[in-house]
């Protein structure tokens, strides 16, 4: 098998990281990848504060979320309207919840990525 190893700087970069190499299984631009990134950073930050799951996606796709993010990554609110659009239309954000599966799984600042390719 083989391993590739990728040094990062900061969740947020591994976090992106980790969306860019799965974008054959999502096709998102690069500034969609941003804004998910962003979206996960935040998601993952409350989620080691807020322990009421309704209470913490409320605040997730609060307005002033959605502002924090917007200028965090340079998109403008009709821009951020379109994305958020495609995540509910691809299944990355649900029911008004973020979908677990695209939440890459950190354990001591490491994502662990497996791909599995069977021939047939």
């Amino acid at each position: 098998m083989k391993k590739v190893g990728l040094i990062v700087r900061s969740k947020q970069e591994l976090i992106y990281k980790y969306l860019e190499a799965t974008k054959s299984l999502h096709r998102l631009t690069g500034k969609e990848i941003e804004v998910l990134t962003e979206f996960i950073l935040t998601y993952l930050d409350l989620k080691e504060k807020v322990l009421d799951e309704e209470l913490l996606y409320k605040l997730l796709f609060s307005g002033e979320t959605r502002s924090n993010i917007m200028e965090k990554t340079g998109v403008v609110k009709s821009n951020l309207s379109v994305i958020e659009k495609k995540f509910n239309k691809i299944g990355i954000f649900k029911d008004g919840k973020i979908n677990k599966a695209i939440i890459p799984n950190i354990k001591d600042g490491v994502i662990d990525v497996l791909f599995r390719v069977k021939l047939k």
